[in-house]
């Protein structure tokens, strides 16, 4: 695994497109936090990500939520009483069927801005999370820490970032090609000449 850096020459409306997608990150990355800090949600990155990066979903929907709750409330039984088991694989059964005639709805839960940045951007975001805690937990668990207390991100922080799946970013025609699908006709970003020579023939195979 290689990591290079290469130094990106946007124009002026790049530049802000750049800064969206850096603020879109950062204000799901803090919205994740805030459901784990404030609102106790346990630090999930599946749970997470299809509550607040999903943009149509099921998880709203008043028959998925009966038929949810049931099968916790089950599973709670099965750890006392494991007989109840097969009852519990049946139960998920008819959840895993009942979830096929629900309509996709859109996620409240996501503002209309955020979807100007891509859900593959927005997802890394809440797992970046999701991996601090995860570190978090081995770090107190080997007695490395005594306690970790991830703090939220500011805008006033000089280094600024975002997480770009492997799937958008590639090399094109000499140029660095950025989330082709949300940025399309300024998705092209210029590099150096002496970068275009030496990268010509890159292959992103990672975030």
């Amino acid at each position: 695994l290689k990591t290079i850096l290469i130094k990106l020459l946007p124009v002026k409306l790049q530049c802000r497109l750049l800064d969206n997608i850096i603020d879109t990150s950062r204000y799901v990355y803090n919205k994740a936090l805030e459901y784990i800090k404030k609102l106790g949600h346990d630090p999930n990155f599946q749970d997470l990500r299809n509550m607040l990066a999903t943009e149509r979903t099921k998880l709203h929907s008043s028959t998925y939520k009966y038929y949810s709750l049931g099968i916790d409330k089950l599973k709670e039984q099965v750890n006392e009483n494991n007989s109840l088991k097969e009852l519990l694989i049946e139960e998920e059964k008819l959840l895993s069927e009942a979830l096929k005639s629900i309509p996709y709805q859109k996620n409240h839960l996501i503002r209309d801005f955020e979807l100007e940045t891509s859900n593959e951007i927005r997802s890394n975001a809440i797992k970046s999370v999701c991996d601090a805690y995860k570190t978090g937990f081995s770090n107190l668990k080997a007695g490395n820490i005594k306690y970790f207390n991830p703090s939220f991100k500011s805008k006033k922080e000089e280094r600024k970032c975002f997480e770009l799946a492997s799937s958008e970013i590639s090399m094109k025609n000499g140029m660095i090609n950025i989330c082709p699908g949300k940025l399309k006709d300024n998705s092209l970003f210029r590099i150096s000449k002496k970068n275009q020579k030496k990268y010509k023939n890159l292959e992103i195979k990672n975030n």
